[in-house]
């Protein structure tokens, strides 16, 4: 596993509150990526991600009550990797190494990703997004989705609630324009 943090996600109670914290009492730039669901905010080199506490929960595959409760952080770091297979290898070598596998390796709407909790029960995210290509310094760019983009992802949903993967490998790469949000 590579010595790098491409995120770190809070859980948030209220997400148009925490947004405007950020964005408007902060200043600091919000991305187009996320929607409504999450935000995401680009610093120098990491990016910040504002998710709901109860969708932050089932992403990891972790009851609510455990984020609410204190079994768990309210927020995770994430290690994005270049190829999706590195998620299964960076999952195995974090177990190797005494990590709880909190969740297993799966295919998701963007890519595939997992969750492990380090001995302290720090929550880390291994993804691998292929609409968040990585920069040669292991930051991670957030592409902007334009309406045609999100229209079409929603058509090619097997599944209308995103359990399970529902976008056939490299459709990102068809349908991303060639330009980011920094």
């Amino acid at each position: 596993m590579e010595p790098r943090v491409s995120l770190v996600t809070f859980g948030v109670n209220d997400l148009g509150r925490s947004v405007a914290f950020y964005r408007d009492g902060l200043g600091w730039p919000k991305s187009g990526v996320g929607g409504d669901e999450v935000a995401f905010f680009k610093t120098g080199g990491v990016a910040i991600a504002l998710f709901p506490k109860a969708s932050f929960a089932a992403d990891a595959g972790l009851d609510v009550g455990d984020v609410e409760h204190g079994g768990f952080s309210r927020f995770s770091l994430a290690h994005n990797v270049a190829e999706e297979e590195q998620v299964d290898s960076v999952l195995a070598e974090a177990a190797e190494a005494g990590a709880r596998i909190v969740k297993g390796a799966q295919e998701v709407f963007f890519g595939r990703h997992g969750f492990f909790a380090d001995p302290d029960g720090f929550l880390w995210e291994v993804a691998w997004n292929p609409s968040f290509p990585m920069a040669p310094d292991g930051s991670i760019e957030l592409i902007a989705m334009t309406n045609r983009t999100r229209k079409a992802l929603k058509q090619a949903c097997l599944m209308p609630d995103m359990e399970r993967k529902c976008v056939p490998r490299g459709f990102f790469n068809r349908l991303l324009p060639p330009y980011s949000i920094s």
